[in-house]
This record gives structure tokens, C-alpha cells and sequence, in this order.
């Protein structure tokens, strides 16, 4: 009686060759940046509560013009950001089915600025806006604060509600670090300011129909991420150099 011998299973080292499998790597790697950057969300141009409190007039006034962007960063931090968004919200709502007083994902608006929160808890009258983030910037954050940006989106959602006759009594953005677990969660805690809110608004009110080489920039060490960041561009209107160099 004879007995066959089962194959071993492939180890490492019997991966096809490097060549191919880095073309792979740049096919998919090709595919994915464009279907990311099709995506509804990654081709959004109207203004909304999370644009409306960053530092940068002229990157808000391109948005205003539908400027297109030159700028096309990596898309992997945004794509993990959106999955957790969508992951949690699918948590929640199955809560809900269950009897949990919760808003999940619901649209509000202030003064004609749309925008979609997170999470209101009815039961505590809490709006909560998740962030995706890094233990390293969780650390930073717990001892500098929270940018003004997302403070000014949470507020903006908070109007927002007010004016539907919704009670919202605090605003927590609460931190989700990637590479963390769920007891690294941090929550950082605020609360409503409807005239906060309303003053966002009139800077966007100002900023609309304004040619973005008339609006003031803010050049940061982040303009690199910015959509219509281009080092050497000498037209302001279609693109922005930021901190590099100066437009004559």
C-alpha cells in the first residue's frame, strides 16, 4: 500500500520574482488612487461646516470658485478615516434597532452650510463628532487642544440642530487612534456657540464671489497637503505656492 504525500505549504521564498510582483504593486497601486479619487466624497467642492473654520482664506476661496485641484496627496490616511466613520456608524444604528436614542450620520444645516455629524445622543443631548488620529497626535493633542477646525465644524452642526429645535447641551470630539485599541479612545469636551458658529459663516458669506488670488493666504508647514498647493505656481488664481516662495 502506497501513501501520498501532501505538498507542503508555500513559504515565503517561493514568491514570484520581485519585478512582477512590484508591477503588481504599481497597477493596483494606480487603480486605487484613481477610484479613491472619484469617490463622492474625494470630489466634493461646496463648502461645509468642516471647511469653514480653516485657517486659510484662499484655499476656502478656491473652493468657493470650483477651482480644480493640482494637488493630489496619498489617499490611504482619508480612506482609513472614511472606513471607521462607516464602521461605527454601522455599530450604531444596529444600537438603534435595539432601542438606542441615538442620531446616526444625519444632515443638518446652518445658514445654508450643510453638513453631515456623527452621532447626537438624545438621552444626553451630546453631539459627537468621531476624529481618526495617531497615539503620537493624540499625545499632542491632549496637551495642546483640538484644532480650531474641528471645533468650528462641531458648532456649526450644533446651530444647526438649534435651529430644528434639537437640544444639544455638550460637544465632544472624541479621538479614535488607528493604531491604538478602544481603550485609547479620548473624548475632549466643549460646548454650543451659536454666535462662534454664525461668525464662521460671515467669513464664508465675505470669501464668496472673491477671486482666490484676493484672498489672504496662510502658509503653514501643512500646505503641502493642501489640494491646490503647487510649489512653483506664479498664478493665484489657479494654484497656490504656499510657504516656498513668493509670487511677484
Amino acid at each position: 500500500m502506497t501513501t501520498s504525500r501532501l505538498s507542503p505549504l508555500p513559504g515565503a521564498h517561493e514568491s514570484v520574482d520581485d519585478a512582477q510582483a512590484a508591477a503588481l504593486a504599481a497597477r493596483w497601486r494606480t487603480l486605487l488612487a484613481l477610484g479613491l479619487a472619484t469617490a463622492p466624497r474625494s470630489r466634493q467642492q461646496a463648502l461645509g461646516p468642516s471647511d469653514a473654520g480653516h485657517p486659510c482664506d484662499r484655499r476656502l476661496a478656491y473652493q468657493w470658485a470650483g477651482t480644480l485641484p493640482v494637488n493630489f496627496g496619498d489617499p490611504i490616511k482619508a480612506t482609513v478615516g472614511n472606513g471607521v466613520h462607516h464602521v461605527f456608524a454601522e455599530g450604531l444604528r444596529r444600537l438603534v434597532e435595539l432601542g438606542a436614542h441615538l442620531s446616526v450620520e444625519a444632515k443638518t444645516t446652518f445658514r445654508n452650510v450643510s453638513g453631515t455629524y456623527d452621532v447626537y445622543d438624545q438621552e444626553t443631548g451630546d453631539l459627537i463628532d468621531w476624529k481618526t488620529t495617531t497615539k503620537a497626535r493624540l499625545t499632542k493633542y491632549r496637551k495642546d487642544g483640538p484644532p480650531g477646525q474641528y471645533v468650528t465644524q462641531l458648532r456649526l452642526y450644533a446651530a444647526g440642530l438649534a435651529n430644528e429645535g434639537v437640544t444639544v447641551k455638550r460637544l465632544a470630539l472624541i479621538f479614535v487612534p488607528t493604531d491604538g485599541t478602544l481603550n485609547d479612545l479620548w473624548a475632549w469636551i466643549t460646548f454650543p456657540d451659536h454666535e462662534q458658529a454664525g461668525r464662521a459663516v460671515d467669513r464664508l458669506d465675505q470669501l464668496a464671489g472673491m477671486r482666490p488670488s484676493e484672498a489672504s493666504a496662510q502658509p503653514e508647514r501643512y500646505c503641502g497637503y493642501c489640494p491646490y498647493y503647487s510649489p512653483n505656481s506664479t498664478d493665484l488664481d489657479q494654484s497656490c505656492p504656499g510657504p516656498n516662495q513668493k509670487v511677484a
